[in-house]
């Protein structure tokens, strides 16, 4: 049956499909130097390089307007911290300089994943697992079928842990194709779990700093038992 298993899908090994279905349950932050002489030439230089890498951001992150899991790319948080930075006030050359490569690594970074996630659209294994993996993040959450080393073991005897993520990375994990149950119900269900944790953690990322996401509104309130699993197990139903 799947059950929760910190982030993962576990699935029984002997339990056919009815079983399989009856059982869902940092940039730095330059600090307060106050000997630092005023804005120079060469530090306001390092901050229109800030502007206009931030710019090119900005243009990049509005590509995925929509996607579900938008704030786990563009990382907004992030992105607003160094835009308090550059327009905090005085800071030395240094400073100005650290800024100006932090802007340049965001907007790199997230230019690869962009590019990572236009060769990733095409389903290249054909499974049923790949295409609903592209089709959900429009090919900016990656599927590796590497469950069975990647994902923690399972605690129950006799269940197999199928599936899981993880709050670092844009990824799917599940099992290769020998070792998956279920068939392709299973592996839907199996899929649709997994992804409505990148959900949860985009949705956390999202919010202000400072206040709840609203996924976790919902679990204080008591629904879905207050579990995340309980959650993604419903959303996969």
């Amino acid at each position: 049956m799947f059950a929760g298993c910190g982030c993962a899908t576990v699935v029984a090994g002997a339990m056919a499909l009815a079983a399989v279905l009856g059982g869902l349950g940092a940039a730095s932050s330059g600090g307060d130097d106050r000997t630092s002489p005023p804005a120079s030439g060469t530090v306001q230089e390092h901050l229109a390089v800030v502007a206009s890498e931030s710019a090119e951001y900005r243009r990049l992150a509005s590509r995925l307007d929509g996607n579900p899991v938008e704030a786990l790319v563009t990382r907004p948080a992030r992105f607003a911290q160094l835009q308090a930075q550059a327009s905090a006030g005085a800071m030395n050359e240094i400073q100005a300089a650290r800024l100006a490569d932090n802007a340049r690594t965001f907007r790199t970074e997230l230019q690869d994943l962009i590019t990572a996630a236009e060769g990733r659209r095409a389903n290249a294994s054909g499974s049923l697992a790949e295409g609903l993996v592209d089709s959900a993040g429009n090919g900016f959450i990656d599927i590796r079928w590497d469950a069975d080393t990647a994902c923690g073991a399972s605690d129950e005897p006799g269940h197999t842990t199928a599936g899981c993520t993880g709050a670092d990375a844009v990824v799917v994990h599940i099992l290769p194709d020998g070792r998956r149950l279920g068939g392709d119900q299973g592996t839907r269900l199996v899929v649709l779990h997994e992804l409505a944790h990148l959900y949860q953690y985009a949705d956390a990322d999202a919010a202000p700093p400072g206040q709840e996401s609203e996924a976790l509104k919902l679990k204080d309130r008591g629904l879905f038992q207050s579990s995340g699993e309980v959650m993604a197990d419903c959303y996969a139903l």
